[in-house]
């Protein structure tokens, strides 16, 4: 029996492009917490953002927020990680230097950007609909990083994913929420290791809990439950890792509905 079910949003939930969630998938997320399902949002984006998402549904459910650096769950703080100011303040350099990926400064309280483009700052700003803060020196932000991210307009190519791993994968979990966006977070950290943790609070086994994903940051995630489904759009590492595939998580949601 299913008790718990997680999702991704970027690409699973959400449609492509599309920064807030059909109506439809939101009132079925309503009618599974209603039935008594308990739900959970992972994301790479910020707490404040996934939390606008589900409307009067949203305190009604978790959080597991910039790829499983911030946990939110019942409402509280569960877990929080973050990256050291060395290794901080040598990576913000080295972002801020490269030619073309733009930087993103996650805090527990929101994001902090130095835009390079007009159209970064829109980006996060007017459509992601951030918490955001724009200054014109990251490198003397002293809030407490959780997570850095670099943008690419265009994607961050393999090679560039490759020295970025090359050069902080020892020190930072490096991973690819999408083709644009790349994430570094302390070592250990994933949706995965922030789904383990929610599942021992409710005392959820494998067994009882259903998820989604679609891209290389929700393969930890994958491997915490027997019910997983990735999208066929999805990555081929994510493929490998899961249950089943789908083109959307509703197929499988309106399911568990359609019996109660």
């Amino acid at each position: 029996m299913i008790k718990l079910i997680v999702s991704d949003m970027d690409g699973t939930m959400l449609l492509p492009k599309k920064q807030q969630m059909e109506p439809e998938v939101l009132e079925l997320v309503e009618k599974l917490v209603d039935a008594g399902y308990q739900f959970v949002a992972a994301s790479g984006r910020q707490y404040a953002n996934l939390y606008r998402m589900f409307g009067k549904t949203a305190d009604r459910i978790s959080y597991i927020c910039e790829n499983g650096s911030l946990v939110i769950h019942n409402r509280k703080v569960i877990c929080q990680s973050v990256i050291s100011e060395e290794i901080k303040i040598q990576l913000v350099d080295e972002i801020l230097r490269h030619s073309t990926a733009e930087l993103l400064y996650s805090t527990v309280k929101g994001s902090y950007i130095q835009p390079k483009s007009d159209y970064y700052q829109d980006l996060i700003v007017n459509r992601m609909k951030n918490d955001t803060i724009i200054t014109d020196d990251l490198r003397g932000v002293e809030e407490k990083c959780i997570k850095l991210s670099i943008y690419e307009r265009g994607e961050v190519s393999q090679e560039e994913e490759q020295y970025w791993t090359g050069k902080y994968g020892d020190r930072l979990c490096v991973v690819r929420s999408s083709e644009k966006w790349l994430d570094f977070m302390p070592k250990g950290t994933n949706k995965g290791t922030a789904l383990k943790l929610i599942l021992e609070c409710e005392s959820v086994s494998r067994e009882e809990c259903m998820g989604f994903g679609d891209n290389d940051n929700d393969v930890e995630m994958m491997k915490q439950m027997k019910y997983s489904y990735g999208m066929r759009s999805g990555s081929e590492a994510l493929k490998r890792v899961v249950y089943a595939l789908v083109d959307h998580p509703s197929e499988i949601l309106e399911q568990l509905i359609a019996v109660l």
